[in-house]
């Protein structure tokens, strides 16, 4: 009796909703391809009345131009949604949300509609850190990057929602089987 009231709850706390990251594959290049970036944003969904539905990128990995990223430039612990934080030099702006469904219009540094980022856009740095990269958009998206001077590429900016690995659910799928032989098992 007790391992099914084990199993229940398990399986009770298996259904229930959880607060997880999402992670989203980007891409982006532009014409004549001497700009190209690509990875995964690491996210947290987030909600205001202000903005609708977006998601914080609290996290990156990938490559630009070859060099690996390394990180997110991280935004003040005290920033309020609708904000946003100067970069360190002073040269630019940047708030770290993405929109998945499109930048929702009047939203504070607004941007085009369907565009995944607002005017600030999101700011990573690669190399060893001496970089930083700062995409927007201004009507059309903008990869900037200061490296001893400020250069501004246009570039087309591509976001899909990551999904999980096969080996996921082929996982789950062999521990569940396990707890029902288990379970089975006590029971004969």
């Amino acid at each position: 009796m007790r391992s099914l009231l084990v199993a229940g709850a398990a399986a009770l706390l298996i259904g229930l909703p959880v607060a997880q990251a999402n992670v989203y594959n980007f891409t982006y290049t532009n014409t004549d391809g001497s700009v190209a970036a690509h990875g995964q944003l690491t996210t947290t969904p987030e909600s205001t009345p202000l903005y609708g539905s977006f998601q914080l990128v609290t996290g990156i990995s990938g490559y630009r131009n070859g060099e690996p990223i390394i990180g997110m430039v991280p935004l003040p612990a005290n920033l309020a949604v609708g904000g946003y934080a100067t970069s360190p030099d002073g040269l630019w702006y940047y708030d770290n949300l993405l929109f998945p469904g499109g930048v929702p219009s009047g939203a504070p540094g607004g941007a085009a509609p369907n565009q995944y980022l607002d005017n600030d856009g999101l700011a990573f740095t690669v190399r060893d850190g001496s970089s930083s990269v700062n995409v927007y958009t201004a009507g059309t998206y903008i990869d900037g990057i200061y490296n001893g001077g400020y250069i501004l590429t246009p570039v087309q900016v591509s976001v899909t929602e990551a999904t999980p690995e096969p080996g996921v659910y082929g996982v789950l799928a062999i521990g569940l089987s396990g707890l029902f032989i288990k379970l089975c098992r006590r029971r004969a």
